[in-house]
């Protein structure tokens, strides 16, 4: 059966054909009312879970200060391994480059953190 052929049958559940008599009719809409209320309770069910408001069945998605704590780790650990590597280099291009991606994830830590990174110096590295 064919993805056409589904679709044809799934209307033709719902749709009744149009010489159809009162009982026929009633049966179709009641059809038609027990999808869209299913399809409505459904949704419901989906934005309570996801609000985390039943935690027995399911705690939501994670919060806003979580995935600034896990965004503050990775940039951490981005800015302390560039700094290391951009302490290795001499100097040239590389270094810049270095320093320059070191400056956007400092900038990105100050917006997530609220407060500086303290870049350590090289010579403590």
């Amino acid at each position: 059966m064919n993805i056409i052929e589904m679709l044809n049958s799934a209307f033709e559940m719902l749709v009744p054909p149009p010489t159809a008599d009162h009982q026929t009719q009633y049966i179709y809409q009641l059809r038609v009312t027990t999808v869209a209320c299913a399809a409505f309770l459904g949704l419901i069910a989906s934005w309570v879970l996801a609000a985390g408001l039943v935690p027995s069945v399911f705690g939501g998605f994670a919060k806003a200060s979580t995935l600034d704590k896990v965004w503050k780790y990775q940039l951490d650990e981005s800015i302390f391994t560039l700094r290391r590597q951009e302490c290795q280099e001499p100097s040239g291009d590389l270094k810049a480059t270095y320093t320059a991606m070191i400056n956007r994830r400092m900038n990105l830590y100050d917006r997530v953190a609220g407060k500086p990174y303290p870049l350590p110096a090289c010579s403590d590295l």
